[in-house]
């Protein structure tokens, strides 16, 4: 037995399997080097998948850069968002609004809006600003109620609502209204208690308006 040309093969085989090995990896490799060239040190696993997603454009790298500049956001996920057509530098922008409020970061909620062509950060500071409501003496026969109240649309949950303020208002106006068409009593202070408790409620605020309340006022006086 020729152990010489057994070696030979052996060698030969490593060496042509190795080659088989780095042709199959040689895109990975260059993928991790060329977002390295954008300042982002991938993993093997993350090169291979934004590889695979075919996402090595600069667009995408230095999005990737900006988002993790803020939030560690899983490779995939931003590669997934970026072939949906999202726009990264306004999920960056978004989570940048978010950690200033100290608020919670759900990428899956921001890229749910992001894909619906809305602005992260406009609709975030948005959601800050309080309202004024404002409703003089809505009657019935022996009561006139007024409520002046302030209010803000809490994200994410209000970015479907509409922030129209005369339709917050008009919506309050028909809850009392109803309210007003059943109700007998005359006593100012257990008509207010009653519509802090039962009508004008927290829930009514947040489930039916999609609004968080900051203040509210509630008067009602007997008529003359």
């Amino acid at each position: 037995m020729n152990w010489d040309l057994i070696i030979l093969f052996l060698i030969l085989i490593s060496f042509f399997l190795g080659l088989i090995l780095f042709v199959k990896k040689a895109p990975v490799y260059f993928a991790k080097y060329r977002a390295k060239t954008f300042g982002l040190e991938l993993t093997f696993e993350e090169a291979e998948i934004i590889q695979k997603s075919f996402c090595l454009k600069k667009e995408f790298l230095e999005g990737v850069k900006g988002v993790w500049g803020q939030h560690k956001i899983p490779i995939e996920k931003l590669a997934n968002h970026y072939l949906a057509s999202g726009n990264l530098y306004n999920i960056q922008e978004g989570i940048k609004e978010l950690k200033r409020r100290n608020r919670n970061i759900d990428f899956n909620i921001l890229s749910a809006i992001d894909l619906a062509g809305k602005n992260l950060k406009s609709e975030i500071i948005a959601c800050d600003q309080e309202q004024l409501v404002q409703i003089d003496e809505q009657e019935n026969d022996s009561l006139k109620i007024s409520i002046a109240a302030k209010y803000k649309f809490g994200f994410p949950e209000s970015i479907w609502a509409d922030k129209q303020p005369e339709q917050i208002q008009r919506k309050i106006e028909e809850k009392i209204g109803r309210f007003l068409n059943s109700w007998e009593h005359s006593e100012h202070l257990k008509t207010e208690q009653f519509l802090r408790e039962n009508i004008l409620t927290i829930d009514f605020w947040e489930k039916e308006l999609r609004v968080v309340l900051v203040q509210q006022d509630i008067r009602s006086r007997m008529k003359k």
